[in-house]
């Protein structure tokens, strides 16, 4: 064919005489995405007989081996022997980490420790970041550089995985290993020199720490629908990725994070690949934390139609980054910001938060109480009335944000559901997703008995629950949560 343009795939192209043109890649091509796909085999099918396509053959679509953790949801327990896990943690950051006292062999905990920092503010659990590192094997410091001078005592370093299961298991914080941003051939040739290279060298890390305690979860793909001029996430290569967790950390899940904007078709699809599935959704991609807030709820409410309580769902809020991919200034959340982005994962029935992403405090140019909200979170999440004990098994949830009809609210405003402790003891947790308060607030549920309303984390304060309903005021962005009359 001579100057033919590239129709959609399945389509005769004009002037073609019994020949199919498929188009294999994304939209926007330039030469930065340029390499090599390994393909075996097009036949096109004409006929149901799939006898020629037989499954598992190499170069088609493997299924094999299967994931132990089909229905994570009904268990939590992304570690086995270890119950039930709530993560709620923080992704590895621009401003790198700092060792205060540490060393390849040992971890660090003077006052400026990046580690020690986590651990404090109540984390358990970290994404790392390794794509550009060929995860080799190493522990760079930086003496002279200018995060060494804000941040001494610590030293800025960059670390292996090995030297990272050190230093989180030092402070109690679980990681979860992130191999590739994209895979875009850039990364597969020059770093790996080829796709299956790259298969073999990542299978091998994960044999190696394949049942290491530290290890919580394995992230083999970045945002697997992030498809633009500078991403590329062919479905195959990710598919092969993925099954080399399965094939050798049979013991751990495979977690995976989307954008979501694809919707329900991408949640069907994703579903099929991982175990834990996790969507970023960042004020500042929307001008604020009330337009924020409101499309994290989409997106939740989206992945929660698709996976149900099966599979489980984790929301990556933002904490800080840098606008204009990095070059612009530093966008923070306030701390009551923070804490309504939690709210709004747990009420929409997320059962992990990993915020975007980790800012040292002694960074310059990052507010002193950047950490303050995530710290009350964790204290709200994991403290002595702590909520986790609701949000995992075998507590349930009742009703999320009204879907099963049993709690209606006088003010689309405010997002509430409903949860149950194994004794049966329910909990109405809610939030004002406003900024500006909101008054008079009436709930009403299904079954509720007369009685006191008490409050979590309020000092005491309490409600009167009468005919089957309660109000109460709301100032911007307050979350209330109320232990209900017994049944």
């Amino acid at each position: 064919m001579e100057d033919q343009p590239v129709p959609r795939a399945g389509r005769r192209s004009p002037g073609c005489k019994g020949t199919l043109v498929f188009k294999i890649g994304v939209d926007g091509y330039n030469p930065s995405i340029k390499g090599e796909l390994s393909i075996d085999q097009i036949q096109v099918a004409t006929t149901a007989d799939r006898s020629r396509f037989p499954a598992d053959k190499r170069g088609f679509w493997p299924t094999e081996p299967k994931s132990k953790f089909a229905k994570l949801g009904q268990t939590m327990e992304l570690i086995p022997g270890q119950g039930p896990f709530f993560m709620y943690g923080v992704y590895d950051g621009s401003g790198g980490w700092i060792t205060d006292g540490g060393s390849p062999t040992k971890a660090g905990n003077g006052k400026m420790d990046s580690w020690r920092l986590l651990q404090e503010a109540g984390m358990n659990t970290y994404v790392i970041h390794g794509w550009d590192k060929k995860w080799g094997s190493w522990w760079m410091e930086y003496a002279g550089e200018a995060p060494s001078k804000w941040a001494a005592p610590g030293v800025y370093v960059e670390l292996d995985i090995q030297e990272h299961l050190v230093q989180a298991s030092g402070h109690n914080l679980k990681i979860i290993p992130n191999f590739l941003t994209d895979t875009r051939a850039y990364w597969i040739q020059n770093q790996y020199k080829g796709d299956q290279q790259a298969l073999e060298s990542l299978g091998k890390v994960m044999k190696r720490h394949a049942d290491d305690p530290t290890v919580l979860a394995w992230y083999p793909v970045d945002e697997w629908d992030h498809e633009d001029d500078g991403y590329g996430k062919p479905k195959l290569f990710s598919h092969l990725v993925n099954l080399e967790v399965r094939k050798n950390s049979p013991n751990r899940p495979c977690f995976m994070l989307l954008m979501g904007y694809l919707g329900a078709d991408q949640w069907k699809l994703a579903a099929e690949e991982a175990d834990i599935l996790a969507v970023d959704a960042y004020p500042s991609d929307v001008k604020g934390i009330e337009p924020g807030l409101a499309l994290q709820a989409e997106r939740l409410a989206e992945m929660r139609a698709v996976l149900g309580r099966d599979k489980p769902y984790v929301l990556v809020p933002e904490l800080a980054q840098k606008l204009n991919d990095g070059k612009g200034p530093l966008s923070a959340m306030s701390p009551a910001e923070s804490v309504a982005e939690c709210y709004i994962a747990i009420i929409h029935g997320a059962r992990g938060i990993l915020f975007f992403h980790n800012h040292h405090p002694a960074e310059p140019g990052v507010p002193k109480n950047l950490w303050d909200g995530p710290t009350r979170f964790s204290q709200e999440l994991f403290g002595a009335d702590g909520l986790a004990k609701l949000l995992l098994p075998p507590s349930k949830s009742v009703d999320i944000v009204g879907e099963s009809k049993i709690v209606k609210c006088s003010n689309p405003a405010i997002h509430a559901s409903l949860f149950e402790d194994p004794q049966g003891r329910r909990t109405l947790i809610a939030l004002n997703s406003l900024k500006r308060p909101a008054k008079g607030v009436r709930f009403e549920i299904a079954g509720l008995n007369s009685g006191v309303v008490r409050t979590r984390f309020e000092a005491g304060r309490t409600r009167s629950a009468d005919a089957g309903a309660f109000s109460d005021d709301f100032d911007g962005l307050q979350p209330h949560v109320y232990d209900l009359p017994a049944k």
